[in-house]
């Protein structure tokens, strides 16, 4: 079996804390035997092995890990239908990605989702990169702690989630997109984030209730995905 690579002491503690099941093994520094951290992997009973700097720097081919790295397996997959079973009245609120192909926006949109608390990410199994080793290093351990929907047709994925109450946002800076800071609307919501090429395709768009914009007062006219999707879900979600 493959596994991911988490680096640094606290993503590692965050998974353990989430799931030590899905941890392989532990390496850590000699330097950190005496450390709490030990008697907390002991209580998680989770494997772990003291290694050298030079063992550390070389499986992680010289990445910044801080004295510790984890093997960890595969996120969970979850089903759609959970989606169906929230209360409406909870208004929940999940992100749906739209042909991110860069494991660095993945894993910072995924830190977006867990720090705002998203019921789930929805993403699909075509034209988007996988919850792989990158995405787990750049999302801090959040690859592990955000509920992970894939699926094969994200413009029928939104048809279903009208059907249970959803309305469809989207991000984009069509003519007739809204500014966020105008955006009031409480109810169970899917935000898409596009492509920062091509923003959300045109069939995905077609299923949108609401286009939202962020106000661009600069000569550049687009924000990174993650940024986007940071701003537009704290403002969705009234934490700001």
């Amino acid at each position: 079996m493959n596994y991911n690579l988490i680096y640094g002491k606290n993503p590692i503690l965050l998974i353990v804390k989430i799931d030590p099941r899905i941890i392989n093994k532990i390496y850590l520094n000699w330097q950190y035997s005496k450390d709490p951290i030990v008697d907390t992997l002991k209580a998680a009973k989770v494997d772990f092995e003291f290694k050298d700097s030079n063992f550390l720097n070389e499986i992680t081919d010289f990445a910044n890990h801080q004295n510790f790295v984890a093997e960890v397996k595969d996120p969970r997959q979850y089903q759609l239908e959970m989606l169906k079973k929230i209360p409406q009245e909870k208004n929940p609120f999940v992100i749906m990605i739209d042909s991110i192909t860069d494991p660095h926006n993945f894993g910072a949109i995924l830190r977006v989702a867990d720090a705002v608390g998203v019921e789930a990410l929805i993403y699909s199994k075509n034209r988007q990169v996988k919850p792989n080793a990158t995405v787990a290093k750049v999302s801090t351990g959040a690859m592990y702690s955000v509920k992970l929907i894939e699926v094969t047709n994200l413009t029928r994925t939104c048809e279903t989630l009208k059907k249970w109450g959803y309305w469809i946002i989207g991000s984009a800076l069509d003519a007739d997109s809204i500014n966020v800071k105008d955006f009031n609307h409480q109810s169970p919501m899917c935000l898409i984030i596009g492509s920062e090429g091509k923003g959300i395709s045109k069939n995905l768009l077609s299923k949108v209730d609401i286009k939202i914009k962020l106000p661009m007062q600069g000569k550049v006219q687009s924000l990174n995905a993650s940024v986007a999707a940071g701003i537009l879900s704290y403002k969705i979600k009234n934490l700001i």
